[in-house]
């Protein structure tokens, strides 16, 4: 199986999407974070982009995080390459748990207990975890 293949094995849905975008930038997509190295609606280091573009051979540029699309891509394909690693690490497929953790935390963010409660304010916008609230809006405005 090649790894594109064995990656995309890895769902990062839209509504994981935007309960990330919710906790990062409140869903403004002019977000800066972090005493300027996050940028955008999911909050995209400059690292991240640079893995990005290193593993996938691609040539996203910085300026990108600033594009809601381009910065949804980056993090489906840092996520779907991070829990790649977290399966072929643990033996078991990423939760949404782990993801968030991950995009937190870095590509061993997981295992930090600091992860934990970002991972808690996440959640909170899932309706698997009990959310009631309505993001239907949120994705026309995506796609």
């Amino acid at each position: 199986m090649s790894i594109l293949v064995e990656k995309m094995m890895v769902t990062i849905t839209l509504d994981f999407f935007i309960a990330i975008a919710i906790v990062e930038s409140g869903m403004h997509p002019d977000a800066v974070g972090d005493r300027g190295k996050a940028i955008g609606i999911v909050q995209i280091s400059e690292i991240c982009v640079d893995d990005v573009n290193r593993i996938y051979d691609l040539d996203y540029t910085y300026d990108d995080r600033w594009d809601i699309q381009k910065s949804e891509e980056i993090f489906n394909l840092y996520l779907k390459h991070w829990g790649w690693h977290y399966y072929k690490t643990t033996n078991k497929p990423p939760s949404e748990r782990v993801m968030a953790r991950i995009w937190n935390g870095g590509p061993e963010g997981w295992k930090k207990p600091s992860t934990i409660k970002y991972w808690d304010k996440v959640k909170l916008h899932l309706k698997g975890y009990g959310s009631k609230k309505d993001y239907s809006g949120y994705k026309r405005w995506l796609r």
